[in-house]
């Protein structure tokens, strides 16, 4: 029974697919994903980020007017730095007009050309204004704190919406020129980009997206092999390191050399621990009681300190803000996330929770933790037998597994999941690369769907669609 049903969901997506595809008589060749990235090149470089460089979607859904393409970064033609411009130039008008909407309105214009941006979690509003150097009327305020998307309508009389998941505020009456985002967009789109449909075609009323043709990926996302950013083989190399957060006063701090290979260097209340896998952890005592935080303060602090200890890697952006307490004393956690050739880097949460996570309470940082990788060598295969397999197919093949977890959290009996529901229940279909941690060197990234599903994200391999990483956690 249960093989059956996989076979109909199978067919039923295929159907599905290929009547899209006749209906739109598009024709897929190979299309430009990103930046190329140079074989044998060292991307050791850090950047010297301020707040409005971190504070940048996750990603971006394209309308060309009927067709779609998403991009996981915005440095492509400056698309996030033209669309800041943008933003500036709507908020900067003190008069504006608005008023909450039901998503449906959205919707109905979706034939039209727009940006969908999409951040990885809830941006406060007075911050997204700040970034922006604009001030917020505090009635919009008052209606949307926090935004997780924003819309940006481009067709006749302008509009975007702020988004929360549940509250859509549409302001309108727009008096800024469009036709930078139009002319990027029109680049982008005879770039011959990736194109995309939506999962509301099968009736499930969400902002899911999946890719049309796979068959291309497997020639434009590259093989990646990856180094440490720092050689904890080599103590000077960690002293130097060392001397990035002590300074001077390193010289009369205690180092203590673990079993493992791992060294901690101790000062006064500070500490900084560098593990033989390479992960960097610094933790400090608070100075002061901070018994009211400030969340523009504390990612201030976070960010340039950040910047001051061995700096950014490309492509960061804010993942998560978490409130969190320390004896009484208020703060946050903030974890960021990095690219290589545009895509998100994946590992082990039971590894890494993120690449870098730190804790600030306003102006005093606490902890400190980041395990980056630096690119060592990047292979192009002309001809590859590496096929990538369509997200649905991906599904398909872990349908058990995936039902066992969405049936434990929802208290379900299998039986009583059938297929439209588990594809009712996807959250985000999104591409990226996985790194197991398991070698200081050469460790090479390997392409991955990573599915959401009713909370439970899962990671698969884009090449034979086994499970990698996530599910349901105990």
């Amino acid at each position: 029974m249960q093989k059956d049903r996989a076979k109909t969901f199978l067919l039923v997506s295929l159907v599905l697919v290929s009547i899209f595809l006749t209906q739109q008589l598009w024709v897929q060749i190979p299309f430009s994903f990103g930046p190329y990235l140079s074989r044998d090149k060292d991307r050791g470089i850090r950047y010297n980020y301020i707040l409005s460089d971190v504070i940048s979607p996750e990603k971006y859904l394209i309308n060309f007017g009927g067709s779609y393409t998403i991009l996981y970064s915005g440095s492509r033609d400056d698309l996030w730095l033209k669309i800041r411009s943008y933003l500036k130039g709507i908020f900067q008008n003190e008069d504006l007009s608005y008023k909450e909407i039901d998503e449906t309105e959205i919707i109905k214009n979706d034939v039209k050309k727009s940006i969908n941006l999409f951040f990885a979690d809830d941006i406060p509003t007075y911050m997204l204004l700040k970034i922006l150097d604009c001030k917020l009327s505090s009635s919009i305020y008052s209606s949307i704190e926090n935004v997780r998307n924003i819309y940006i309508y481009l067709g006749v009389n302008p509009y975007i919406v702020l988004s929360n998941g549940t509250n859509h505020i549409k302001i309108y009456n727009i008096k800024v020129d469009t036709s930078i985002l139009i002319n990027t967009l029109d680049k982008i789109e005879r770039e011959n980009v990736l194109e995309y449909y939506s999962i509301r075609m099968w009736g499930i009323n969400k902002d899911v997206y999946i890719p049309i043709n796979t068959s291309s990926l497997s020639y434009i996302i590259p093989y990646v092999y990856v180094n440490n950013e720092i050689n904890t083989g080599n103590y000077l190399s960690m002293g130097s390191v060392a001397k990035n957060f002590f300074g001077e006063d390193l010289e009369y701090a205690r180092k203590i050399v673990e079993t493992d290979g791992s060294v901690i260097f101790l000062y006064g209340q500070k500490g900084l621990k560098i593990s033989k896998n390479g992960l960097i952890e610094y933790f400090n005592t608070l100075d002061e009681n901070v018994t009211e935080r400030n969340l523009f303060i504390s990612l201030n602090k976070a960010v340039d300190f950040i910047t001051k200890h061995l700096g950014w890697p490309e492509e960061a952006y804010l993942s998560s803000i978490e409130e969190i307490e320390y004896k009484g004393n208020k703060g946050y956690r903030f974890r960021f996330e990095y690219r290589i050739n545009n895509l998100t880097i994946y590992s082990d949460k039971n590894k890494f929770n993120s690449p870098i996570e730190i804790e600030v309470f306003n102006k005093n940082v606490k902890s400190y933790r980041r395990y980056i990788r630096n690119i060592s060598q990047v292979e192009y295969k002309k001809f590859s037998k590496d096929e990538v397999l369509p997200p649905e197919k991906v599904i398909e093949i872990n349908l058990s597994m995936i039902k066992a977890d969405l049936a434990k959290k929802n208290n379900l009996k299998m039986e009583e999941i059938d297929n439209f529901m588990i594809l009712s229940f996807i959250d985000d279909i999104k591409l990226g690369y996985f790194d197991y941690c398991d070698k200081k060197y050469k460790q090479k990234l390997i392409g991955v769907w990573v599915i959401d599903v009713d909370g439970i994200t899962y990671i698969f391999d884009m090449h034979d669609g086994k499970f990698v990483n996530g599910g349901l956690t105990e």
